[in-house]
């Protein structure tokens, strides 16, 4: 019996855009539903500058298979990533502040190791209507910074979006509405093309 807590569904997303060209640069995207949400946006965006795989997941950062899925996804292709964009912070009420900060350190850490050549971006998490998971999202986002300093990573802020914006989020309150997506698109693809 796995003494991994999980929610009432878990899900992993894996999509490359253009598999098959291993020629053009490769970024890397990493979240949960929001990045799915904005994948084929920010391959739009770019123009074929660089191409996109992304990896989206309910997965916690305490979920051992989250690490194992990286992992996998650097063993059964060719493809290198010039950049990773990622983000873990919508998912695992669980994890108290501490206890996310040190899983989001070792993740970083991994992340490090498997991609030693690559420039990283940290997105925060993005503002949610519902207050008790938006509280959750201020808090984690400010241990979030702690590590992108730590780190010296470049940073995303993708929270302002639906903070100051709520009219962008559509009816469920978390996820956004075909605007909305273009908005954070836009601030990926941006992001990805300042570093």
């Amino acid at each position: 019996m796995s003494l991994t807590k999980l929610e009432t569904t878990e899900w992993t997303n894996l999509w490359y855009e253009h598999a098959n060209d291993s020629e053009t640069p490769r970024v890397l995207l990493i979240g949960d539903s929001i990045s799915m949400g904005y994948r084929h946006l920010v391959e739009e965006n770019l123009g074929g500058k660089y191409h996109v795989t992304c990896i989206s997941t309910s997965k916690a950062l305490d979920n051992p298979y989250l690490l194992r899925e990286l992992s996998l996804l650097t063993e059964q292709d060719d493809l290198t990533y010039s950049i990773v964009h990622f983000n873990n912070g919508a998912h695992g009420s669980h994890l108290n502040p501490d206890q996310y900060e040190a899983y989001y350190d070792r993740f970083i850490r991994t992340l490090k190791a498997m991609f030693p050549d690559a420039k990283f971006i940290m997105a925060t998490t993005t503002h949610m209507m519902d207050d008790e998971y938006n509280r959750s999202s201020l808090l984690r986002n400010e241990r979030a910074m702690k590590l992108a300093a730590k780190y010296e990573l470049a940073v995303d802020d993708l929270y302002p979006v639906g903070a100051e914006h709520p009219e962008l989020h559509c009816e469920d309150r978390v996820h956004f509405t075909d605007e909305g997506w273009a908005v954070l698109a836009k601030k990926v693809t941006e992001a990805i093309l300042s570093v």
